[in-house]
């Protein structure tokens, strides 16, 4: 029994793995492609209302998930301790890194005022969190896939 357990255990931890990884991989590309291009349209004069009510709503929703990530990913290194999740780890670190080094400096500028080039470069450097999502959930369902059937 203590061994189906564990199975069981395993077997949720790598499916919330991959829904966890599924939802943000989604939220980003919504993000990326809808949210971070309606700031241009956002007039000047209301953008840091604006934009202040945006990162206060979508980082309700982001740090609970970018920390469960860490956690999770950190658990499935310890646990089966292979190139995989070591893989998994590093890309949930990347992402982690680059949105505290990168996209959150690019929104505290934004906070003051609203900047047509702050807004590209977001976009563009938005894609980096992009990919590295997607390969995460590539990476997850393949672990899946093995470990399941």
């Amino acid at each position: 029994m203590e061994l189906l357990n564990k199975i069981l255990e395993v077997e949720i931890l790598l499916l919330l793995n991959f829904f966890i990884g599924s939802f943000m991989l989604s939220l980003i590309i919504v993000t990326q492609l809808v949210n971070y291009p309606l700031f241009y349209k956002v007039p000047s004069n209301v953008f840091s209302d604006y934009h202040y009510d945006y990162v206060n709503r979508i980082s309700a929703i982001v740090v609970p998930i970018i920390l469960m990530e860490i956690i999770i990913s950190t658990l499935l290194f310890i646990l089966f301790n292979s190139y995989l999740t070591m893989f998994i780890f590093t890309l949930v670190i990347l992402i982690f890194t680059t949105t505290f080094l990168v996209q959150v400096p690019i929104h505290d500028a934004l906070k003051i005022k609203s900047d047509h080039q702050l807004f590209k470069k977001l976009i563009a450097t938005n894609w980096i969190r992009t990919a590295l999502w997607f390969l995460k959930l590539i990476i997850s369902f393949n672990i899946l896939l093995k470990e399941i059937t």
